[in-house]
């Protein structure tokens, strides 16, 4: 095999193995674990605001849930999540 095309290999390979291990599965059950409005992109089970909750789950195929403990959730991020909470839930 010529050197150029064992290059392109490997250099397709590699972005192959970011790309896969870049992707979470999604959680049936995303755990809210805070009362602050925060929003870094990421729901961990550390750290999980209701916004990230929501906007994770809205990005997953199919069904999922959130647990919302006790407490008082104010948004205080501009944009389009308050209209998203106003819709009923099941």
């Amino acid at each position: 095999m010529k050197p150029q095309v064992k290059l392109l290999v490997l250099l397709i390979l590699g972005l192959l193995a970011i790309l896969v291990s870049a992707c979470t599965p999604c959680p049936t059950t995303y755990v809210v674990t805070k009362t602050a409005d925060t929003n870094d992109g990421f729901c961990h089970s550390w750290d999980c605001s209701l916004r990230e909750a929501v906007l994770n789950a809205n990005t997953c195929p199919g069904p999922q849930s959130i647990d919302l403990p006790p407490g008082g959730y104010v948004l205080t991020i501009p944009g389009n999540l308050d209209r998203v909470l106003t819709s009923p839930f099941s």
